[in-house]
């Protein structure tokens, strides 16, 4: 192409960046290809207004074609005709059907227009459209299809659309009223006009559309505020008419003059082809190249690989975060770097040019430095103190490593840099880096004096967009979103102006797309209904995006994920041990959750600001480094406030791995959080989150109340001083889950340090607080052995207390001091009149479990056993089984409720009618198992007490009523062998025990087991009348033998109920010598099987721990006996272990 003509470079420039507009006129579609062999073709305007004509004159009486208007003329053709005949024309004169587009309508669409406008009434751009697979476009054919339609370029359709979209523009009144009653169309095209350069294509002079637009837009807009508008000519324009043009602000841009040689379809072509040439050329400039550096990984050359990191770095784009397509060619590049062979052989400052060049290219792709790479960096670093050159540099490097320790919590690393890094030069951007630095390690110790003192000291020079970006999340954080939204605010204008000038620049696009997204979020942060809030949106279209890169992590992150976590050793030159981590065969995978995190924090952003969320990526990140990352999977855990992602983060699993020590310092760490936390989060708005502080109090007390089951009995007791502390001074208003957190704490001391600490439980608050869960820690302690006797002044101050309580009008309040009352009966001796008016209130209340419990009145367990009754008559009605709790208190109480054979006859009667109605569901829930199961014990309950009770031989209509009711269970449930045993018994007819006892023993399932056993729990008052009757011990023995046999071949539940029974049977002093060599064998094979693996699945490693103390309460059920079970010292052994977890340690030997 000549070079004297600069427009078209111009308009490809402006296309460059994502500024350029086009509108296509009717000559323009003149260039599309016939469907098939046809006559039919495009008129030009000249003609159209012949074809009004001659249906006007068809008489020939008119008065000359020759200053006839074809607005006018079509008006005419309105008025006297109507508008479908005008419309009929129209479509004669637009053949739509009859052509397809051609490849100039290819390569017009292919080009990057921020908007193609058009009065065309053909579909031919919009087919188009279609075939082009590089861009999108939306399609506007009514001012009612412009909202919404701006996310991607737009084909609108100002004057209507073939087949059906009107009104077709086309007569005077049609162009006069426009302005008016397409006022959206009119502005759309003026705001286009303003923001682009805009060419017109397909238009001549005297085209009525080309004169009525560009009359339109100068009357609207002054002829300084308007953008270049070129006019695209495929011919030479008479002088005057160009004169005109450039009066009117339009330049024209004449194809001919161009290419005179060529046809009109070449020129076009060529217009385009420099254009396509001219945009390829500088994208491709904007391309990054990473070139791969030598993989002779045995001896690399590391003077070349810094000049090509270098090289590398220095072409970088600007982007803020990396493109997710850029990420494959920079995992590669890190791949590469990340083998050190030889690298301790080579000259000190190139050691120090290369580790530059390293963590520069790391911070640029999101990259962590591993702590092994960052204990190496930091010798070399501060190996040579003298070289002033190179200082630039290693302040550089300590910036990035106190990022590294920061990221890995190794805080007393982090505070030597944050000391001694000003001591040293720094650059403007060092100084930032380090102040936003200081910020987050603040953050991430939720030390909020410091980081609002931090956020105060940071002062960001004009015109710098980045870090304003960066604070204004650190103020969010704070809980300053006012300040964060106007500075955010004033930074999007900021980098907006230059933008408007150079859209291509990959800075200012990915900051725009950043600040974006980062003060949306701060706005709906702000107010519970966030819909008031002012959305912003990116004004560039380009390839990079915020919310696709996310996307593209957070789609990362719900892939399927395990844990492997491998070290490596080797020895040094000097012979000493090193262990380098890597990240297993899920290294990929857990770098780009490093690089995620790294994403969020580089463009100002957390999974969660105030009240607004975006938790998608969250789990799958926190499962890739909770092993490799603890720390700061803790804080962005806190930071995020979802209880769900806790049990990523200290699962069982996890925690089987660590020492009592290890344990020690994460609950030392959380409590010193939990202080901070305390002091900083808000009690004015229990819904509404305003900061991190308030976040984290979601979660804390779930995190540390996981820990606490691995810690030692001191740390248990800085615990419980804490949480006094907070409880005391009102602030555990400020959290949330605190009853998971007390419950676990007094569950870790154990029986023994309950009695101990109990005195100090009474001093937190006596009223439980629905809101954060708060319940007062005395509610969880066992019952002791021997109440405690409290000090006169402390019992009358604690009495105090309790009437104070009593006294508040706050039904909550007196509701807690009545259920703290009922707890106090179970730990201390409780004076004579304060006992008889806790009676009344326990009579008053109907609380006879609690009753029962204090005074061991028959009357309180026969009003137990009448709430049940009264529960399965109510059951009939309204379908609600009796209450659990219920059921199995009734266990308690065989032995004192005097049931008889026709006392139990209505019993038999409710149960039947009860368990028909459960038997006959068609799909029966988990619920409706139980519900059986609690039939069968209330059943056990009737049947024992009966059998204590030496009833005579019930009557053969009570006989077959308990049949029925045994047919029923036997229809469902899989076992019945504590039925049958008793009712064998009751009977007096043994071929039960005799003949099919064994074999259902030996079939039996974990429910059948458990019913046995409390069969046993409910016969153990009448142990020693029991060994007197053959027939029960018969069928002990046998329940003995067999299940020692099966013990050494089960697993799972069936496991646990066995090793449950053994321990009911040895308490019971049921247990006879035959079974101890299969116990003792059972017991040693479960000192290896119930101890947790890495491989182990959560669900199973908690499976372990149950089994394991179940295992170590066996083993300390059988000492003492007369023979020896070896195994009772190795789990004596276990038991004792400050390493292993509390419900080990907490049984009682």
């Amino acid at each position: 192409m000549p070079g004297s003509n600069t427009h078209i470079t111009q308009i490809a420039q402006a296309l460059v960046a994502k500024h350029a507009a086009v509108m296509v006129g009717a000559g323009f579609s003149r260039n599309a290809d016939k469907k098939y062999s046809t006559n039919r073709e495009f008129l030009d305007w000249k003609k159209l207004s012949d074809l009004f004509y001659d249906k006007l004159y068809e008489d020939g009486a008119g008065p000359g074609k020759m200053y006839a208007s074809s607005l006018g003329l079509a008006e005419q053709v309105e008025r006297l005709m109507g508008r479908p005949v005008l419309e009929e024309i129209l479509h004669q004169a637009v053949p739509d059907e009859d052509y397809i587009p051609s490849e100039l309508f290819r390569k017009l669409m292919e080009l990057p227009w921020r908007d193609v406008f058009t009065t065309n009434y053909d579909t031919l751009l919009e087919r188009t459209a279609d075939q082009i697979t590089k861009r999108r476009y939306n399609v506007v054919v009514c001012k009612e299809d412009l909202a919404g339609s701006n996310d991607a370029s737009r084909i609108v359709k100002l004057h209507g659309s073939f087949p059906s979209s009107r009104p077709f523009i086309i007569t005077e009144e049609d162009y006069r009223t426009y302005p008016e009653k397409f006022a959206p169309m009119v502005n759309t095209v003026q705001q286009a006009f303003l923001e682009n350069v805009f060419c017109m294509i397909g238009f001549s002079g005297e085209d009525p559309n080309f004169i009525k637009w560009t009359g339109w837009i100068r009357d609207h807009l002054s002829k300084s505020s308007a953008q270049k508008l070129y006019m695209i000519t495929v011919s030479h324009l008479p002088e005057a008419q160009r004169t005109l043009f450039i009066e009117r602000n339009i330049i024209a841009v004449d194809l001919e003059e161009i290419w005179p040689d060529c046809d009109i379809s070449e020129r076009l072509a060529h217009f385009f082809d420099y254009l396509r040439e001219y945009v390829w050329k500088n994208e491709e400039k904007e391309r990054w190249i990473i070139e791969d550096l030598d993989r002779n990984s045995s001896s690399p050359n590391y003077q070349e690989r810094t000049e090509k990191l270098r090289k590398i770095r220095e072409s970088y784009p600007g982007w803020v975060f990396l493109p997710s397509d850029k990420k494959a060619q920079a995992s590669m590049l890190l791949g590469c770097m990340n083998q050190w062979m030889g690298f301790d052989q080579i000259p000190w400052k190139d050691q120090i040019d290369y580790i530059f060049e390293y963590v520069k290219l790391c911070d640029i792709v999101d990259h962590p430095i591993l702590l092994n790479d960052a204990e190496k960096f930091q010798s070399i670093i501060e190996s040579d103190t003298t070289d002033a050159a190179e200082e630039i540099k290693k302040q550089e490097i300590r910036l990035h490593l106190m990022r590294t320790y920061r990221e890995n919590g190794c805080w007393e690393k982090t505070e030597k840099y944050q000391r001694t890094i000003p001591d040293g030069p720094l650059d403007y951007v060092q100084r930032q880096f380090y102040k936003a630095e200081c910020c987050r390690i603040a953050l991430f110790r939720f030390n909020g004096p410091n980081l609002r003192a931090e956020l105060a000291d940071w002062e960001i020079a004009a015109g710098d967009v980045y870090w304003p970006l960066i604070k204004a999340y650190l103020l969010a954080a704070a809980g300053m979103s006012e300040e964060a939204d106007k500075l955010l605010t004033a930074n999007l204008r900021m980098i907006r102006r230059p933008l408007m000038r150079d859209a291509k620049n990959a800075f200012l696009v990915s900051m725009e797309e950043s600040n974006v997204s980062l003060v949306n979020y701060v706005r709906q942060s702000k107010r519970w209904d966030s819909t008031k809030e002012k959305i912003e949106q990116s004004t560039n279209q380009a390839d990079i995006s915020w919310g696709e890169t996310n996307k593209y992590y957070t789609s990362q992150m719900k892939e399927e994920f395990k844990t492997i976590k491998e070290e490596e050793l080797y020895y040094s030159f000097n012979l000493t041990q090193t262990y380098t981590t890597h990240f297993g065969s899920n290294q990929n995978s857990v770098l780009t959750a490093l690089e995620y995190w790294r994403f969020l924090e580089k463009t100002g952003h957390a999974f969660c600001i105030g009240n607004v969320t975006m938790r998608d990526g969250l789990d799958g990140s926190v499962k890739r480094l909770g092993l490799y990352y603890p720390y700061w999977a803790m804080v962005q855990t806190l930071l995020a406030g979802k209880e769900e992602t806790v049990d990523l983060l200290s699962s069982r699993k996890l925690l089987a791995g660590f020492t009592a020590e290890e344990a020690d310092e994460e609950v030392q760490t959380y409590i010193n959080l939990l202080q901070a936390i305390a002091h900083e989060a808000s009690n004015a708005n229990k819904i509404l989150r305003k900061n991190i502080f308030d976040q984290a109090a979601v979660v804390l007390p779930m995190l540390l109340a996981r820990y606490v089951c691995k810690c030692s009995e001191a740390m248990l007791d800085k615990t419980i001083d804490v949480l006094l502390e907070i409880c005391i001074n009102g602030e555990y208003h400020k959290f949330r889950k605190l009853k998971e957190l007390m419950n676990a704490v007094v569950n870790a001391c154990g029986k023994k340090k309950q009695s101990a600490c109990f005195e100090k439980f009474l001093q937190f608050p006596i009223a439980q607080d629905k809101f954060s869960g708060y319940v007062n820690p005395c509610q969880f302690c066992r019952v002791p052995d021997q109440k405690l006797k409290l000090k006169r002044d402390t019992y009358k101050k604690l009495m105090y207390r309790i009437e104070q309580e009593l006294q508040s009008s706050d039904p909550d309040r007196k509701r807690s001091a009545v259920n703290f009352q009922f707890v106090l009966c179970y730990q201390i001796e409780i004076d004579e009149k304060d006992m008889r008016r806790l009676l009344k209130q326990l009579e008053d209340d109907a609380e006879y479990s609690v009753l029962y419990t204090l005074t061991k009145d028959k009357k309180y367990a026969e009003k137990i056993a009448e709430n049940v009754f009264a529960s399965l008559t109510l059951q009939g009605k309204t379908g609600m089984f009796p209450h659990a709790q219920d059921v199995n208190r009734m266990l308690d109480i065989a032995d004192v409720v005097d049931f008889t054979w026709d006392n139990a006859s209505k019993w038999f009667l409710k149960l039947i009618q009860s368990m028909d109605k459960v038997i006959k569901k068609e799909k029966r829930r988990f619920e409706d198992e139980e519900e059986i199961r609690g039939y069968v014990k209330v059943t056990l309950v009737i049947l024992a007490s009966i059998y204590y009770h030496h009833e005579p031989m019930p009557s053969e209509e009570i006989k077959k009523e308990i049949e029925k009711f045994l047919e029923l269970v036997a229809t469902d449930y899989e076992n019945m062998i504590p039925l049958r045993i008793l009712t064998g018994g009751l009977w007096g007819e043994h071929e039960y025990a005799e003949d099919k006892l064994e074999q259902d023993l030996w079939k039996c399932g974990a429910i059948g087991i458990s019913l046995i056993e409390n069969m046993i729990y409910i016969l153990r008052h009448s142990r020693d009348e029991l060994k007197k009757d053959p027939y029960m011990m018969t069928c002990v023995e046998k329940i003995e033998n067999i299940f020692g046999y099966r013990l050494m071949d089960v697993s799972g539940e069936k496991e646990m109920n066995l090793i449950d029974l053994f321990c009911s049977l040895r308490r019971k002093d049921y247990l006879k010598k035959s079974a101890l060599p299969f116990l003792n064998m059972k017991l040693m094979q479960l000192i290896d099987e119930t101890a947790p693996c890495i491989d182990d699945a959560e669900s199973c490693v908690r499976e372990k721990i149950l089994m394991r103390t179940r295992s170590c309460a066996l083993a300390a059920a059988l000492q003492g006996l007369e023979t020896q079970v070896p195994a009772v010292e190795e789990w004596r052994r276990i038991g004792v272990d400050e390493n292993e977890f509390v419900e080990v340690r907490n049984v009682k030997w």
